[in-house]
């Protein structure tokens, strides 16, 4: 607008000084033609600032992708880096264990261990595991981690879910010294039961090879 005001007043010392000679209609006209190139400089000024103004967005929205991408991979390397850790971890278990098993079987083992003896001594934990373990290497059970701990109407915590807990450290490790080979209970031992299930239960009929905090183990079922 003010450009349109100094356009005007110029045009009209421009009259004065001419003595008239420019006349009124030639002076409108000439007005005209300066505001309609005023306002196409105008839209054209908008309009490059909200080119600008999408061009800094876009910009501004491709820093953000950039970001995310770098901290996404810090997060994937991270991980990588985890678990590569973990499975040289567990190529170690493996080359001394006992059994075969694989890195899943591993987990699984933690959770039940856990699950069936969270509460109960180190030497209670092992047990649990030496049965796992020797049911394993009995023919009469299948030969898998996964597939004695899966057995039907074996283990509570498989039918409850509480195997799915996640295991603490002294559960983990009474799983690994039991798969190295410690033994706390006899090797054909293959079952175990709480010493609170009631005395007149047919469990209590069978042989008993150990009984260790809240367990009572055999090598019958």
């Amino acid at each position: 607008m003010k450009l349109r005001k100094k356009i005007a007043i110029t045009l009209l010392v421009v009259i004065m000084l001419s003595g008239g000679a420019v006349t009124y209609s030639r002076v409108t006209a000439l007005l005209d033609s300066k505001n309609t190139q005023i306002e196409e400089l105008e839209n054209n000024i908008n309009t490059t600032q909200q080119e600008l103004a999408n061009i800094k967005q876009e910009l501004e929205n491709s820093n953000n992708r950039v970001k995310q991408l770098e901290e996404d991979k810090g997060a994937i390397q991270q991980e990588l880096d985890t678990k590569s850790t973990r499975l040289e971890q567990f190529e170690a278990i493996l080359s001394s264990s006992v059994i075969k098993l694989t890195l899943e079987e591993l987990d699984l083992f933690f959770g039940l261990v856990e699950a069936e003896a969270g509460n109960e001594s180190m030497e209670g934990k092992i047990a649990v595991a030496n049965v796992v373990i020797n049911r394993v290497k009995d023919s009469r059970y299948p030969d898998t981690v996964k597939e004695v701990i899966h057995q039907p109407y074996q283990f509570e915590p498989v039918i409850n879910g509480h195997i799915n807990k996640t295991a603490p450290a002294d559960s983990k490790e009474a799983v690994l010294r039991a798969l190295k080979g410690e033994q706390v209970v006899p090797a054909d031992t293959i079952s175990f039961w709480a010493t609170y299930l009631d005395s007149s239960h047919e469990l209590w009929s069978l042989p008993i090879t150990a009984r260790i905090g809240v367990h009572v183990f055999t090598n019958k079922y």
